[in-house]
């Protein structure tokens, strides 16, 4: 179970926002902690606008980081500038993670005026938890995919050869006569051979890869359009953000999937473009959808055996 600690400078309200929404968003994958360079005491405003959102920080205390000296984190996050410049070694080597969200406890103002600052600081805390947790926590979730009818077209490619961009030029101008749509959503798909062994996959292997676009059936194709009938199947959904895509593809295929209860299935790979998906961005969002199926029970045992 992966260990987070908070960081701000009083531990009285920013970083137990933060401590509430990664519990709440990292459920029983991850122990939360929350200190300060120094001790505020726990703000009851952050208590109050917590509880409107309907979580529950009030038995919360404020502490010193000196109190985990000797806990081994994985994740260190502060969330102040102040506390960033005094935040300590670990030498555990946790990855440090820095947002210098703006201090509610600073806000001026009537009563109510104030409280809203408290909610808007409380919005921003949790849009990043959430997201921290599905980059860095959460592992990915196990979806049973329904048949989906795709239109669109295809390239035969390697990275070597990346015809990704031509792909995409050559369907969009095409989009618009597409009357039966489903959404707004775009798929990118890649079929691979068979026999493929991803941790062998290099810049020359080929592949066959897809721009499509979901519809409601196959009546009226456009001109200069395939179907695609994309086959139902169990699926491992993985976040990925930005425009580097190695370091996803190493926490799929080199940590997750050999430390699963899944191997690789023979049906085809896909990125699902959605409202996040914002092309050549370092902010753009897309879901890796990876098919999988349940490791043999025989070759599972073998392996516990070998491990005996």
């Amino acid at each position: 179970m992966k260990k987070i600690l908070v960081l701000c400078t009083g531990n009285s309200c920013r970083s137990q926002l933060a401590e509430g929404y990664l519990k709440y968003f990292a459920g029983d994958r991850a122990e939360v902690y929350s200190a300060g360079v120094e001790t505020h005491g726990l703000n009851p405003k952050a208590v109050i606008t917590m509880k409107e959102d309907g979580i529950d920080i009030s038995r919360h205390t404020s502490n010193h980081l000196d109190e985990y000296k000797d806990i081994d984190f994985d994740f260190v996050i502060t969330v102040c500038d102040h506390a960033k410049e005094r935040c300590p070694y670990f030498p555990s080597g946790a990855l440090k993670f820095h947002y210098n969200f703006p201090d509610p406890a600073k806000a001026q103002g009537t009563e109510e005026e104030i409280l809203q600052q408290f909610r808007t600081v409380r919005q921003l805390i949790k849009e990043y938890c959430e997201q921290f947790v599905k980059e860095n926590i959460t592992y990915p979730r196990i979806v049973l995919l329904t048949e989906k009818k795709l239109v669109g077209k295809h390239l035969h490619m390697s990275l070597s050869n990346n015809r990704t961009i031509e792909l995409w030029k050559s369907f969009m101008p095409h989009r618009k006569n597409i009357k039966n749509a489903l959404g707004t959503d775009l798929f990118s798909l890649q079929v691979y051979d068979p026999s493929l062994d991803f941790k062998e996959f290099n810049l020359e292997t080929p592949f066959q890869k897809w721009a499509l676009t979901e519809v409601t059936d196959f009546k009226n194709i456009p001109q200069g359009l395939d179907a695609f009938t994309l086959e139902a199947g169990l699926y491992a959904v993985f976040m990925h953000k930005g425009l580097d895509f190695q370091p996803t593809f190493q926490r799929i295929f080199y940590e997750w999937l050999p430390s699963s209860n899944y191997v690789l299935d023979q049906r085809p790979h896909f990125e699902w473009l959605g409202a996040k998906y914002k092309n050549g961005s370092p902010d753009s969002e897309e879901e890796v959808w990876v098919p999988i199926r349940k490791k043999d029970k025989v070759l599972m045992e073998k392996k516990v055996i070998r491990q005996l």
